[in-house]
């Protein structure tokens, strides 16, 4: 598990590491402007060295930090070579090297892209902050959103002696929502079919329906989904 320390960073520290990162703004220009605008901005706040994490598996929702990404702030867009998601702190992480990390002040972020993805932040009434959910696509100023989360699945224990023979290790999981277009969940739902039309409006679910069935689509599967939603938002362009 990683002791993160937060600290003041130098500018010179930060701005040497972040260039190094591949920092650059909306324009693509890797200026120590930049670098003193998101200090200013308190966006990044510290780094961390690396301890050992006894549960095995990553708590990181890519499997590198190979991830090129760009964060959105209020005012300004910034691209970053190598960050990640960590899905148990519910932080983004930006790698500068092996054992040293930034961690971006979520406060301050209205969406990132990582690898094709869209993270935007939703508020939950039945969580206490902000979490950052997929945004799968939205239709009839409704969101369908996907919430990346871990648990923990605990080790073998030896029926026996009672004592634990294997480690504990960290599983992945998804929830679904719909949500609206400010930021607020509406509902929890499954991918089925009664919930992913609930995200049309009724004068179309007929033509939704007809269209799943003439393409086999599976709307217990995600990708399938996002086809479909993509489908009738293209069309409603087409209309317009």
């Amino acid at each position: 598990m990683k002791s993160k320390i937060f600290i003041a960073l130098s500018f010179f520290y930060a701005s040497s590491l972040l260039f190094a990162q591949g920092l650059i703004d909306a324009e693509g220009r890797p200026t120590s402007d930049l670098t003193s605008s998101m200090l200013n901005n308190g966006a990044w706040v510290s780094t961390s060295t690396r301890t050992s994490d006894p549960v095995e598996g990553s708590p990181y929702l890519f499997d590198t930090f190979f991830n090129k990404s760009k964060v959105y702030f209020q005012n300004d867009v910034y691209s970053i070579n190598r960050l990640n998601y960590n899905l148990k702190s519910e932080q983004f992480e930006a790698q500068i090297s092996e054992d040293s990390i930034f961690i971006l002040n979520t406060r301050f972020v209205k969406k990132v892209i990582m690898n094709g993805k869209t993270l935007e932040p939703y508020y939950n009434p039945e969580e206490t902050n902000l979490t950052f959910y997929e945004n799968m696509g939205e239709v009839n100023g409704k969101v369908l959103l996907k919430e990346n989360y871990l648990t923990v699945k605990e080790g073998r224990v030896d029926p026996m002696t009672k004592v634990k023979v294997g480690a504990d290790k960290y599983m992945k999981n998804e929830h679904y929502y719909i949500g609206d277009t400010n930021g607020k969940i509406i509902k929890k739902i499954k991918l089925k079919k009664s919930d992913v039309l609930s995200l049309f409006a009724e004068d179309i679910k007929s033509q939704v329906t007809s269209y799943v069935k003439q393409n086999k689509l599976k709307l217990s599967d995600p990708e399938d989904v996002m086809k479909l939603i993509y489908h009738f938002n293209q069309s409603d362009n087409k209309q317009g």
